[in-house]
Protein backbone atom coordinates (compact mmCIF):
# COMPACT_ATOMS: atom_id res chain seq x y z
CA UNK A 1 0.00 0.00 0.00
CA UNK A 2 1.26 3.31 -0.50
CA UNK A 3 2.75 5.00 1.99
CA UNK A 4 0.30 6.94 4.51
CA UNK A 5 1.14 10.75 6.29
CA UNK A 6 -0.32 8.65 9.74
CA UNK A 7 0.65 11.04 12.10
CA UNK A 8 -1.61 13.97 11.54
CA UNK A 9 -3.99 12.27 13.47
CA UNK A 10 -4.08 14.64 17.39
CA UNK A 11 -3.52 10.51 18.56
CA UNK A 12 -0.11 9.53 17.34
CA UNK A 13 2.23 10.74 19.98
CA UNK A 14 5.16 13.64 19.45
CA UNK A 15 8.04 11.38 19.04
CA UNK A 16 6.96 9.06 16.50
CA UNK A 17 5.91 11.97 14.46
CA UNK A 18 9.36 13.28 14.67
CA UNK A 19 10.82 10.00 14.25
CA UNK A 20 12.46 9.38 17.26
CA UNK A 21 11.88 7.96 20.81
CA UNK A 22 10.94 10.13 24.09
CA UNK A 23 14.71 9.98 25.34
CA UNK A 24 16.11 11.30 22.16
CA UNK A 25 16.56 13.88 19.18
CA UNK A 26 14.97 13.46 15.61
CA UNK A 27 17.81 13.28 13.29
CA UNK A 28 17.10 13.26 9.67
CA UNK A 29 19.64 13.28 6.51
CA UNK A 30 19.14 13.26 3.36
CA UNK A 31 20.24 11.75 1.29
CA UNK A 32 22.10 9.12 3.58
CA UNK A 33 25.67 9.39 2.43
CA UNK A 34 25.34 13.55 2.68
CA UNK A 35 28.33 12.41 5.27
CA UNK A 36 30.78 12.14 3.08
CA UNK A 37 30.25 15.50 0.81
CA UNK A 38 31.52 17.23 3.43
CA UNK A 39 29.01 20.34 2.53
CA UNK A 40 25.82 20.35 4.36
CA UNK A 41 22.83 22.72 5.66
CA UNK A 42 21.44 22.01 9.46
CA UNK A 43 17.95 22.94 10.14
CA UNK A 44 17.86 22.76 14.04
CA UNK A 45 14.02 23.26 15.51
CA UNK A 46 13.60 24.45 19.32
CA UNK A 47 11.03 24.77 21.27
CA UNK A 48 10.25 28.93 22.11
CA UNK A 49 11.52 30.11 25.65
CA UNK A 50 9.30 31.22 27.53
CA UNK A 51 8.74 34.86 27.10
CA UNK A 52 10.91 35.30 24.18
CA UNK A 53 8.40 36.67 21.84
CA UNK A 54 9.52 39.92 22.45
CA UNK A 55 13.47 38.61 23.44
CA UNK A 56 14.64 41.03 20.43
CA UNK A 57 13.29 43.79 21.68
CA UNK A 58 13.96 43.45 25.30
CA UNK A 59 18.08 42.70 24.18
CA UNK A 60 17.52 38.88 25.92
CA UNK A 61 19.20 36.51 23.15
CA UNK A 62 17.65 33.07 24.62
CA UNK A 63 14.84 32.56 22.33
CA UNK A 64 15.81 29.07 21.56
CA UNK A 65 14.95 26.86 24.41
CA UNK A 66 15.14 22.77 24.08
CA UNK A 67 16.45 20.93 20.37
CA UNK A 68 13.89 19.23 19.49
CA UNK A 69 14.44 17.88 16.07
CA UNK A 70 17.63 18.21 13.32
CA UNK A 71 17.49 17.77 9.43
CA UNK A 72 20.33 17.76 7.34
CA UNK A 73 20.08 18.24 3.34
CA UNK A 74 22.32 19.08 0.49
CA UNK A 75 23.90 22.45 0.23
CA UNK A 76 21.48 24.37 -2.57
CA UNK A 77 22.64 25.02 -6.21
CA UNK A 78 22.10 28.40 -5.30
CA UNK A 79 22.33 30.33 -2.11
CA UNK A 80 22.57 34.16 -1.11
CA UNK A 81 21.45 36.43 1.22
CA UNK A 82 20.04 40.03 1.45
CA UNK A 83 20.53 42.97 4.07
CA UNK A 84 18.02 45.75 4.13
CA UNK A 85 17.98 49.09 5.38
CA UNK A 86 14.63 51.65 5.56
CA UNK A 87 15.04 55.41 4.53
CA UNK A 88 12.40 57.24 4.26
CA UNK A 89 12.48 61.27 2.39
CA UNK A 90 10.90 64.01 4.76
CA UNK A 91 10.39 67.74 3.51
CA UNK A 92 10.95 69.34 6.42
CA UNK A 93 10.62 73.28 4.13
CA UNK A 94 12.24 76.41 5.15
CA UNK A 95 10.81 76.55 8.90
CA UNK A 96 11.57 72.94 9.70
CA UNK A 97 15.14 73.46 8.40
CA UNK A 98 15.46 76.33 10.92
CA UNK A 99 14.18 74.73 13.65
CA UNK A 100 16.39 71.74 13.52
CA UNK A 101 19.29 73.79 12.82
CA UNK A 102 18.60 76.19 15.60
CA UNK A 103 18.10 72.78 17.52
CA UNK A 104 21.54 71.50 17.36
CA UNK A 105 23.06 72.92 20.18
CA UNK A 106 20.34 71.26 22.53
CA UNK A 107 21.41 67.85 22.57
CA UNK A 108 22.00 68.25 26.42
CA UNK A 109 19.20 70.00 26.85
CA UNK A 110 17.40 67.65 29.01
CA UNK A 111 14.32 65.01 28.70
CA UNK A 112 11.62 68.11 28.57
CA UNK A 113 13.70 69.89 25.56
CA UNK A 114 14.45 67.13 23.99
CA UNK A 115 10.22 65.84 23.96
CA UNK A 116 8.94 69.36 22.90
CA UNK A 117 11.89 69.54 20.00
CA UNK A 118 9.90 66.19 18.99
CA UNK A 119 6.81 67.86 19.04
CA UNK A 120 8.28 70.48 17.14
CA UNK A 121 9.77 68.76 14.52
CA UNK A 122 6.60 66.25 14.28
CA UNK A 123 4.02 69.12 13.73
CA UNK A 124 6.66 70.42 10.72
CA UNK A 125 6.27 67.12 8.83
CA UNK A 126 3.00 66.84 9.14
CA UNK A 127 2.53 70.54 7.99
CA UNK A 128 0.73 71.40 11.30
CA UNK A 129 2.80 75.41 11.71
CA UNK A 130 0.70 76.85 14.21
CA UNK A 131 1.41 73.94 16.48
CA UNK A 132 4.85 73.27 15.70
CA UNK A 133 4.85 76.79 17.09
CA UNK A 134 3.03 76.06 20.21
CA UNK A 135 5.10 73.36 20.84
CA UNK A 136 8.55 75.45 20.23
CA UNK A 137 7.55 77.45 23.59
CA UNK A 138 8.70 74.90 25.49
CA UNK A 139 11.39 73.85 24.01
CA UNK A 140 13.50 76.91 25.06
CA UNK A 141 14.67 79.95 23.49
CA UNK A 142 17.29 79.03 21.61
CA UNK A 143 14.61 77.19 19.41
CA UNK A 144 12.78 80.51 19.16
CA UNK A 145 15.63 82.30 18.56
CA UNK A 146 16.69 80.50 15.90
CA UNK A 147 13.14 81.20 14.34
CA UNK A 148 13.16 84.90 15.27
CA UNK A 149 16.67 85.41 12.67
CA UNK A 150 15.85 83.09 10.39
CA UNK A 151 12.26 85.45 9.89
CA UNK A 152 14.82 88.45 10.17
CA UNK A 153 17.20 87.17 7.38
CA UNK A 154 14.07 87.05 4.73
CA UNK A 155 12.96 90.50 5.89
CA UNK A 156 16.47 92.12 5.34
CA UNK A 157 17.17 89.45 2.32
CA UNK A 158 14.93 92.01 0.12
CA UNK A 159 14.17 90.35 -2.99
CA UNK A 160 16.11 86.92 -1.73
CA UNK A 161 13.72 86.66 0.88
CA UNK A 162 10.47 87.57 -0.63
CA UNK A 163 11.23 84.90 -2.64
CA UNK A 164 12.32 81.99 0.29
CA UNK A 165 9.09 83.27 2.05
CA UNK A 166 6.86 82.56 -1.20
CA UNK A 167 8.77 78.91 -1.15
CA UNK A 168 7.39 78.33 1.72
CA UNK A 169 4.08 79.03 1.18
CA UNK A 170 4.34 77.70 -1.75
CA UNK A 171 5.26 73.84 -0.39
CA UNK A 172 2.15 74.69 2.42
CA UNK A 173 -0.46 75.73 0.05
CA UNK A 174 0.39 73.07 -2.91
CA UNK A 175 0.60 72.86 -6.37
CA UNK A 176 -1.62 76.22 -7.43
CA UNK A 177 0.44 78.05 -4.58
CA UNK A 178 3.64 76.52 -6.29
CA UNK A 179 3.06 77.50 -9.79
CA UNK A 180 2.17 81.25 -8.75
CA UNK A 181 5.67 81.63 -6.69
CA UNK A 182 7.62 80.42 -9.83
CA UNK A 183 5.68 82.78 -12.19
CA UNK A 184 6.78 85.73 -9.73
CA UNK A 185 10.16 84.68 -8.40
CA UNK A 186 11.43 82.42 -11.63
CA UNK A 187 12.84 79.50 -8.77
CA UNK A 188 11.03 76.58 -7.58
CA UNK A 189 10.66 76.10 -3.72
CA UNK A 190 13.47 73.80 -1.63
CA UNK A 191 12.07 71.69 -0.01
CA UNK A 192 14.92 71.13 2.68
CA UNK A 193 14.71 66.95 2.02
CA UNK A 194 16.55 65.09 4.47
CA UNK A 195 16.75 61.20 4.39
CA UNK A 196 15.67 59.99 7.58
CA UNK A 197 16.96 56.00 9.17
CA UNK A 198 13.91 53.74 10.15
CA UNK A 199 15.62 50.20 10.72
CA UNK A 200 16.47 47.63 9.24
CA UNK A 201 14.20 44.69 7.36
CA UNK A 202 14.48 40.83 8.48
CA UNK A 203 16.55 38.80 6.44
CA UNK A 204 14.95 35.80 4.72
CA UNK A 205 16.04 32.69 3.23
CA UNK A 206 14.88 30.67 0.53
CA UNK A 207 16.30 27.04 -0.24
CA UNK A 208 14.93 24.75 -2.98
CA UNK A 209 15.33 20.95 -2.97
CA UNK A 210 14.35 17.95 -5.84
CA UNK A 211 14.91 15.33 -3.42
CA UNK A 212 15.16 11.92 -5.48
CA UNK A 213 15.44 8.92 -3.34
CA UNK A 214 17.86 5.99 -3.99
CA UNK A 215 16.03 3.43 -1.49
CA UNK A 216 13.08 2.81 0.73
CA UNK A 217 15.01 4.01 3.64
CA UNK A 218 15.36 7.33 1.67
CA UNK A 219 11.67 7.63 0.93
CA UNK A 220 10.93 7.11 4.90
CA UNK A 221 13.31 10.00 5.40
CA UNK A 222 11.82 12.54 2.66
CA UNK A 223 8.33 11.50 4.08
CA UNK A 224 9.85 12.45 7.76
CA UNK A 225 11.31 15.64 6.62
CA UNK A 226 8.50 17.16 5.59
CA UNK A 227 5.81 16.27 8.18
CA UNK A 228 8.35 17.45 10.65
CA UNK A 229 8.53 21.08 8.68
CA UNK A 230 4.73 21.26 8.39
CA UNK A 231 4.25 20.27 11.82
CA UNK A 232 6.33 22.58 13.66
CA UNK A 233 5.63 25.52 11.21
CA UNK A 234 2.15 25.67 12.19
CA UNK A 235 0.66 26.02 15.77
CA UNK A 236 -1.97 24.68 18.24
CA UNK A 237 -4.87 25.62 19.86
CA UNK A 238 -3.66 26.76 23.79
CA UNK A 239 -6.48 28.33 25.19
CA UNK A 240 -7.17 25.61 27.67
CA UNK A 241 -10.50 24.75 29.24
CA UNK A 242 -13.69 23.40 27.55
CA UNK A 243 -15.80 24.41 24.61
CA UNK A 244 -15.13 28.03 22.90
CA UNK A 245 -12.49 28.92 25.15
CA UNK A 246 -10.15 25.83 23.83
CA UNK A 247 -9.88 27.84 20.81
CA UNK A 248 -9.35 30.94 22.38
CA UNK A 249 -5.93 31.57 21.72
CA UNK A 250 -2.86 29.50 18.78
CA UNK A 251 0.29 28.98 20.38
CA UNK A 252 3.07 30.39 19.11
CA UNK A 253 5.36 27.94 16.39
CA UNK A 254 8.34 26.62 17.05
CA UNK A 255 11.76 28.29 15.89
CA UNK A 256 14.48 27.18 13.66
CA UNK A 257 18.22 27.69 13.37
CA UNK A 258 19.79 27.37 10.17
CA UNK A 259 23.84 26.33 9.97
CA UNK A 260 26.18 26.01 7.09
CA UNK A 261 29.09 23.40 7.38
CA UNK A 262 32.29 25.16 6.73
CA UNK A 263 30.56 28.48 6.91
CA UNK A 264 34.02 30.74 7.22
CA UNK A 265 33.64 32.37 4.15
CA UNK A 266 29.47 32.07 3.93
CA UNK A 267 26.88 33.87 6.42
CA UNK A 268 25.47 33.01 9.77
CA UNK A 269 21.48 33.46 10.20
CA UNK A 270 19.66 34.26 13.60
CA UNK A 271 16.70 32.40 14.59
CA UNK A 272 14.71 32.06 12.20
CA UNK A 273 10.24 30.94 11.81
CA UNK A 274 9.30 28.92 8.79
CA UNK A 275 7.24 31.14 6.73
CA UNK A 276 6.28 29.04 3.48
CA UNK A 277 6.56 25.14 2.68
CA UNK A 278 5.84 24.13 -0.94
CA UNK A 279 5.79 20.58 -1.83
CA UNK A 280 5.53 19.40 -5.04
CA UNK A 281 5.07 15.91 -5.18
CA UNK A 282 4.76 15.71 -9.29
CA UNK A 283 7.89 17.72 -10.38
CA UNK A 284 8.54 16.45 -13.35
CA UNK A 285 4.46 17.19 -14.17
CA UNK A 286 3.84 13.72 -14.43
CA UNK A 287 2.93 10.94 -11.50
CA UNK A 288 5.60 8.88 -11.36
CA UNK A 289 5.58 6.38 -8.64
CA UNK A 290 8.18 3.68 -7.28
CA UNK A 291 7.33 0.35 -5.62
CA UNK A 292 10.10 -0.65 -3.04
CA UNK A 293 9.96 -3.17 -0.50
CA UNK A 294 6.52 -3.30 -0.26
CA UNK A 295 6.09 0.81 -0.64
CA UNK A 296 4.71 2.60 -3.13
CA UNK A 297 6.16 6.20 -3.07
CA UNK A 298 6.81 9.40 -5.71
CA UNK A 299 9.99 8.87 -7.70
CA UNK A 300 10.84 13.04 -7.22
CA UNK A 301 9.66 15.39 -4.65
CA UNK A 302 10.05 19.04 -5.20
CA UNK A 303 10.38 21.10 -1.52
CA UNK A 304 10.69 25.20 -1.14
CA UNK A 305 11.23 26.50 2.17
CA UNK A 306 11.18 30.54 3.51
CA UNK A 307 12.46 31.33 6.63
CA UNK A 308 11.77 34.78 7.82
CA UNK A 309 14.73 35.30 11.04
CA UNK A 310 13.15 36.98 14.68
CA UNK A 311 16.00 39.45 15.43
CA UNK A 312 17.71 42.46 12.88
CA UNK A 313 21.36 42.47 12.09
CA UNK A 314 23.26 44.94 13.75
CA UNK A 315 27.10 45.74 13.97
CA UNK A 316 27.09 43.44 17.03
CA UNK A 317 26.13 40.47 15.34
CA UNK A 318 28.69 41.48 12.07
CA UNK A 319 31.16 41.22 14.35
CA UNK A 320 30.73 37.74 15.69
CA UNK A 321 30.89 36.33 12.41
CA UNK A 322 34.24 34.90 12.03
CA UNK A 323 35.22 36.66 8.84
CA UNK A 324 34.40 39.97 9.70
CA UNK A 325 36.92 40.24 12.59
CA UNK A 326 39.24 41.96 10.42
CA UNK A 327 36.98 45.02 9.96
CA UNK A 328 38.17 45.94 14.11
CA UNK A 329 41.88 45.18 12.83
CA UNK A 330 43.70 48.36 12.75
CA UNK A 331 46.26 46.65 10.05
CA UNK A 332 43.45 45.60 8.07
CA UNK A 333 42.64 49.88 8.04
CA UNK A 334 45.37 50.62 6.76
CA UNK A 335 46.03 48.27 4.20
CA UNK A 336 42.61 49.41 3.00
CA UNK A 337 43.71 52.82 2.80
CA UNK A 338 46.49 52.04 0.58
CA UNK A 339 46.23 51.92 -2.88
CA UNK A 340 46.80 48.26 -4.79
CA UNK A 341 49.13 49.86 -7.27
Amino acid sequence: MPFANKFVRPTIPLAKLTGGTAASKAKMTFPSDLGQTGHHVQFDVFSRAAGSTLASVRGNKSQLDKLLSTIYLPMPANLGVQYSADYQNEDLGLLGASVVGAATTLAQGGANVIENLGSVIGNLIAGDVSKAATSALGAGKKILGGIKTEAENLINEGSGGLAAAGGTIAAKFGGTAKATVANITGAAPNPHRVVLFQGVQYREHQFQYRLSPKSSAETQTITRIINNLKYYMHPEFGGGGGGITARAFLSYPELFRIKFKNDTHLFQTLPCVLKSLQVQYHPMGYPAYIRADGDIAPVEVDIQMSFQETEIITKDFIKGENFTSEIQNPQYQREAETEPF
